[in-house]
């Protein structure tokens, strides 16, 4: 749905579906805003207006399908599970002392592509890539280093 043909009618059924897939718990309630590309997401703050929710569940979800977990404002998800997962497969872990910054302890990466690709950041600086990984460096699930081409 392109940005300009959108309607009160479009938003309002959007709002109800998330609304119904996500009623459970609205953490001093919801709000509908429109951003940036007239994106438009739905999100539950705290009493004092930080980005929260509980029982694991997104904080923000955005119509695209991308997924925000915080609680009191700060990105947490417990599990070592990421704080981002983009409506592509993406999945990123975020630095609570800025919020834009990537960052995940441990020597994991912060950063895993659908397509299993890594990335590997420490406070917003990228140390490593699936092709190049930091030492030491753990990869996700089963995936593991690259094999080296023989030099024979």
């Amino acid at each position: 749905m392109a940005a300009t043909n959108a309607t009160t009618a479009d938003t309002s059924k959007y709002v109800s579906e998330v609304y119904a897939a996500y009623d459970d718990d609205l953490c001093g309630g919801f709000r509908v805003n429109k951003g940036y590309l007239d994106l438009e997401w739905i999100e539950w703050r705290d009493e004092v207006s930080r980005q929260h929710r509980d029982g694991g569940l997104p904080s923000m979800v955005w119509k695209c399908g991308d997924q925000h977990w915080c609680v009191h404002g700060v990105f947490f998800r417990e599990g070592d599970l990421p704080h981002i997962v983009r409506n592509d497969g993406k999945q990123e872990w975020k630095c609570n002392l800025t919020r834009t910054n990537l960052h995940r302890d441990g020597n994991k990466p912060a950063v895993i592509f659908a397509n299993g690709d890594c990335e590997w950041w420490v406070k917003g600086t990228r140390t490593g890539t699936t092709n190049i990984p930091p030492p030491g460096a753990i990869f996700p699930g089963q995936f593991t280093k690259p094999a080296r081409p023989n030099s024979e």
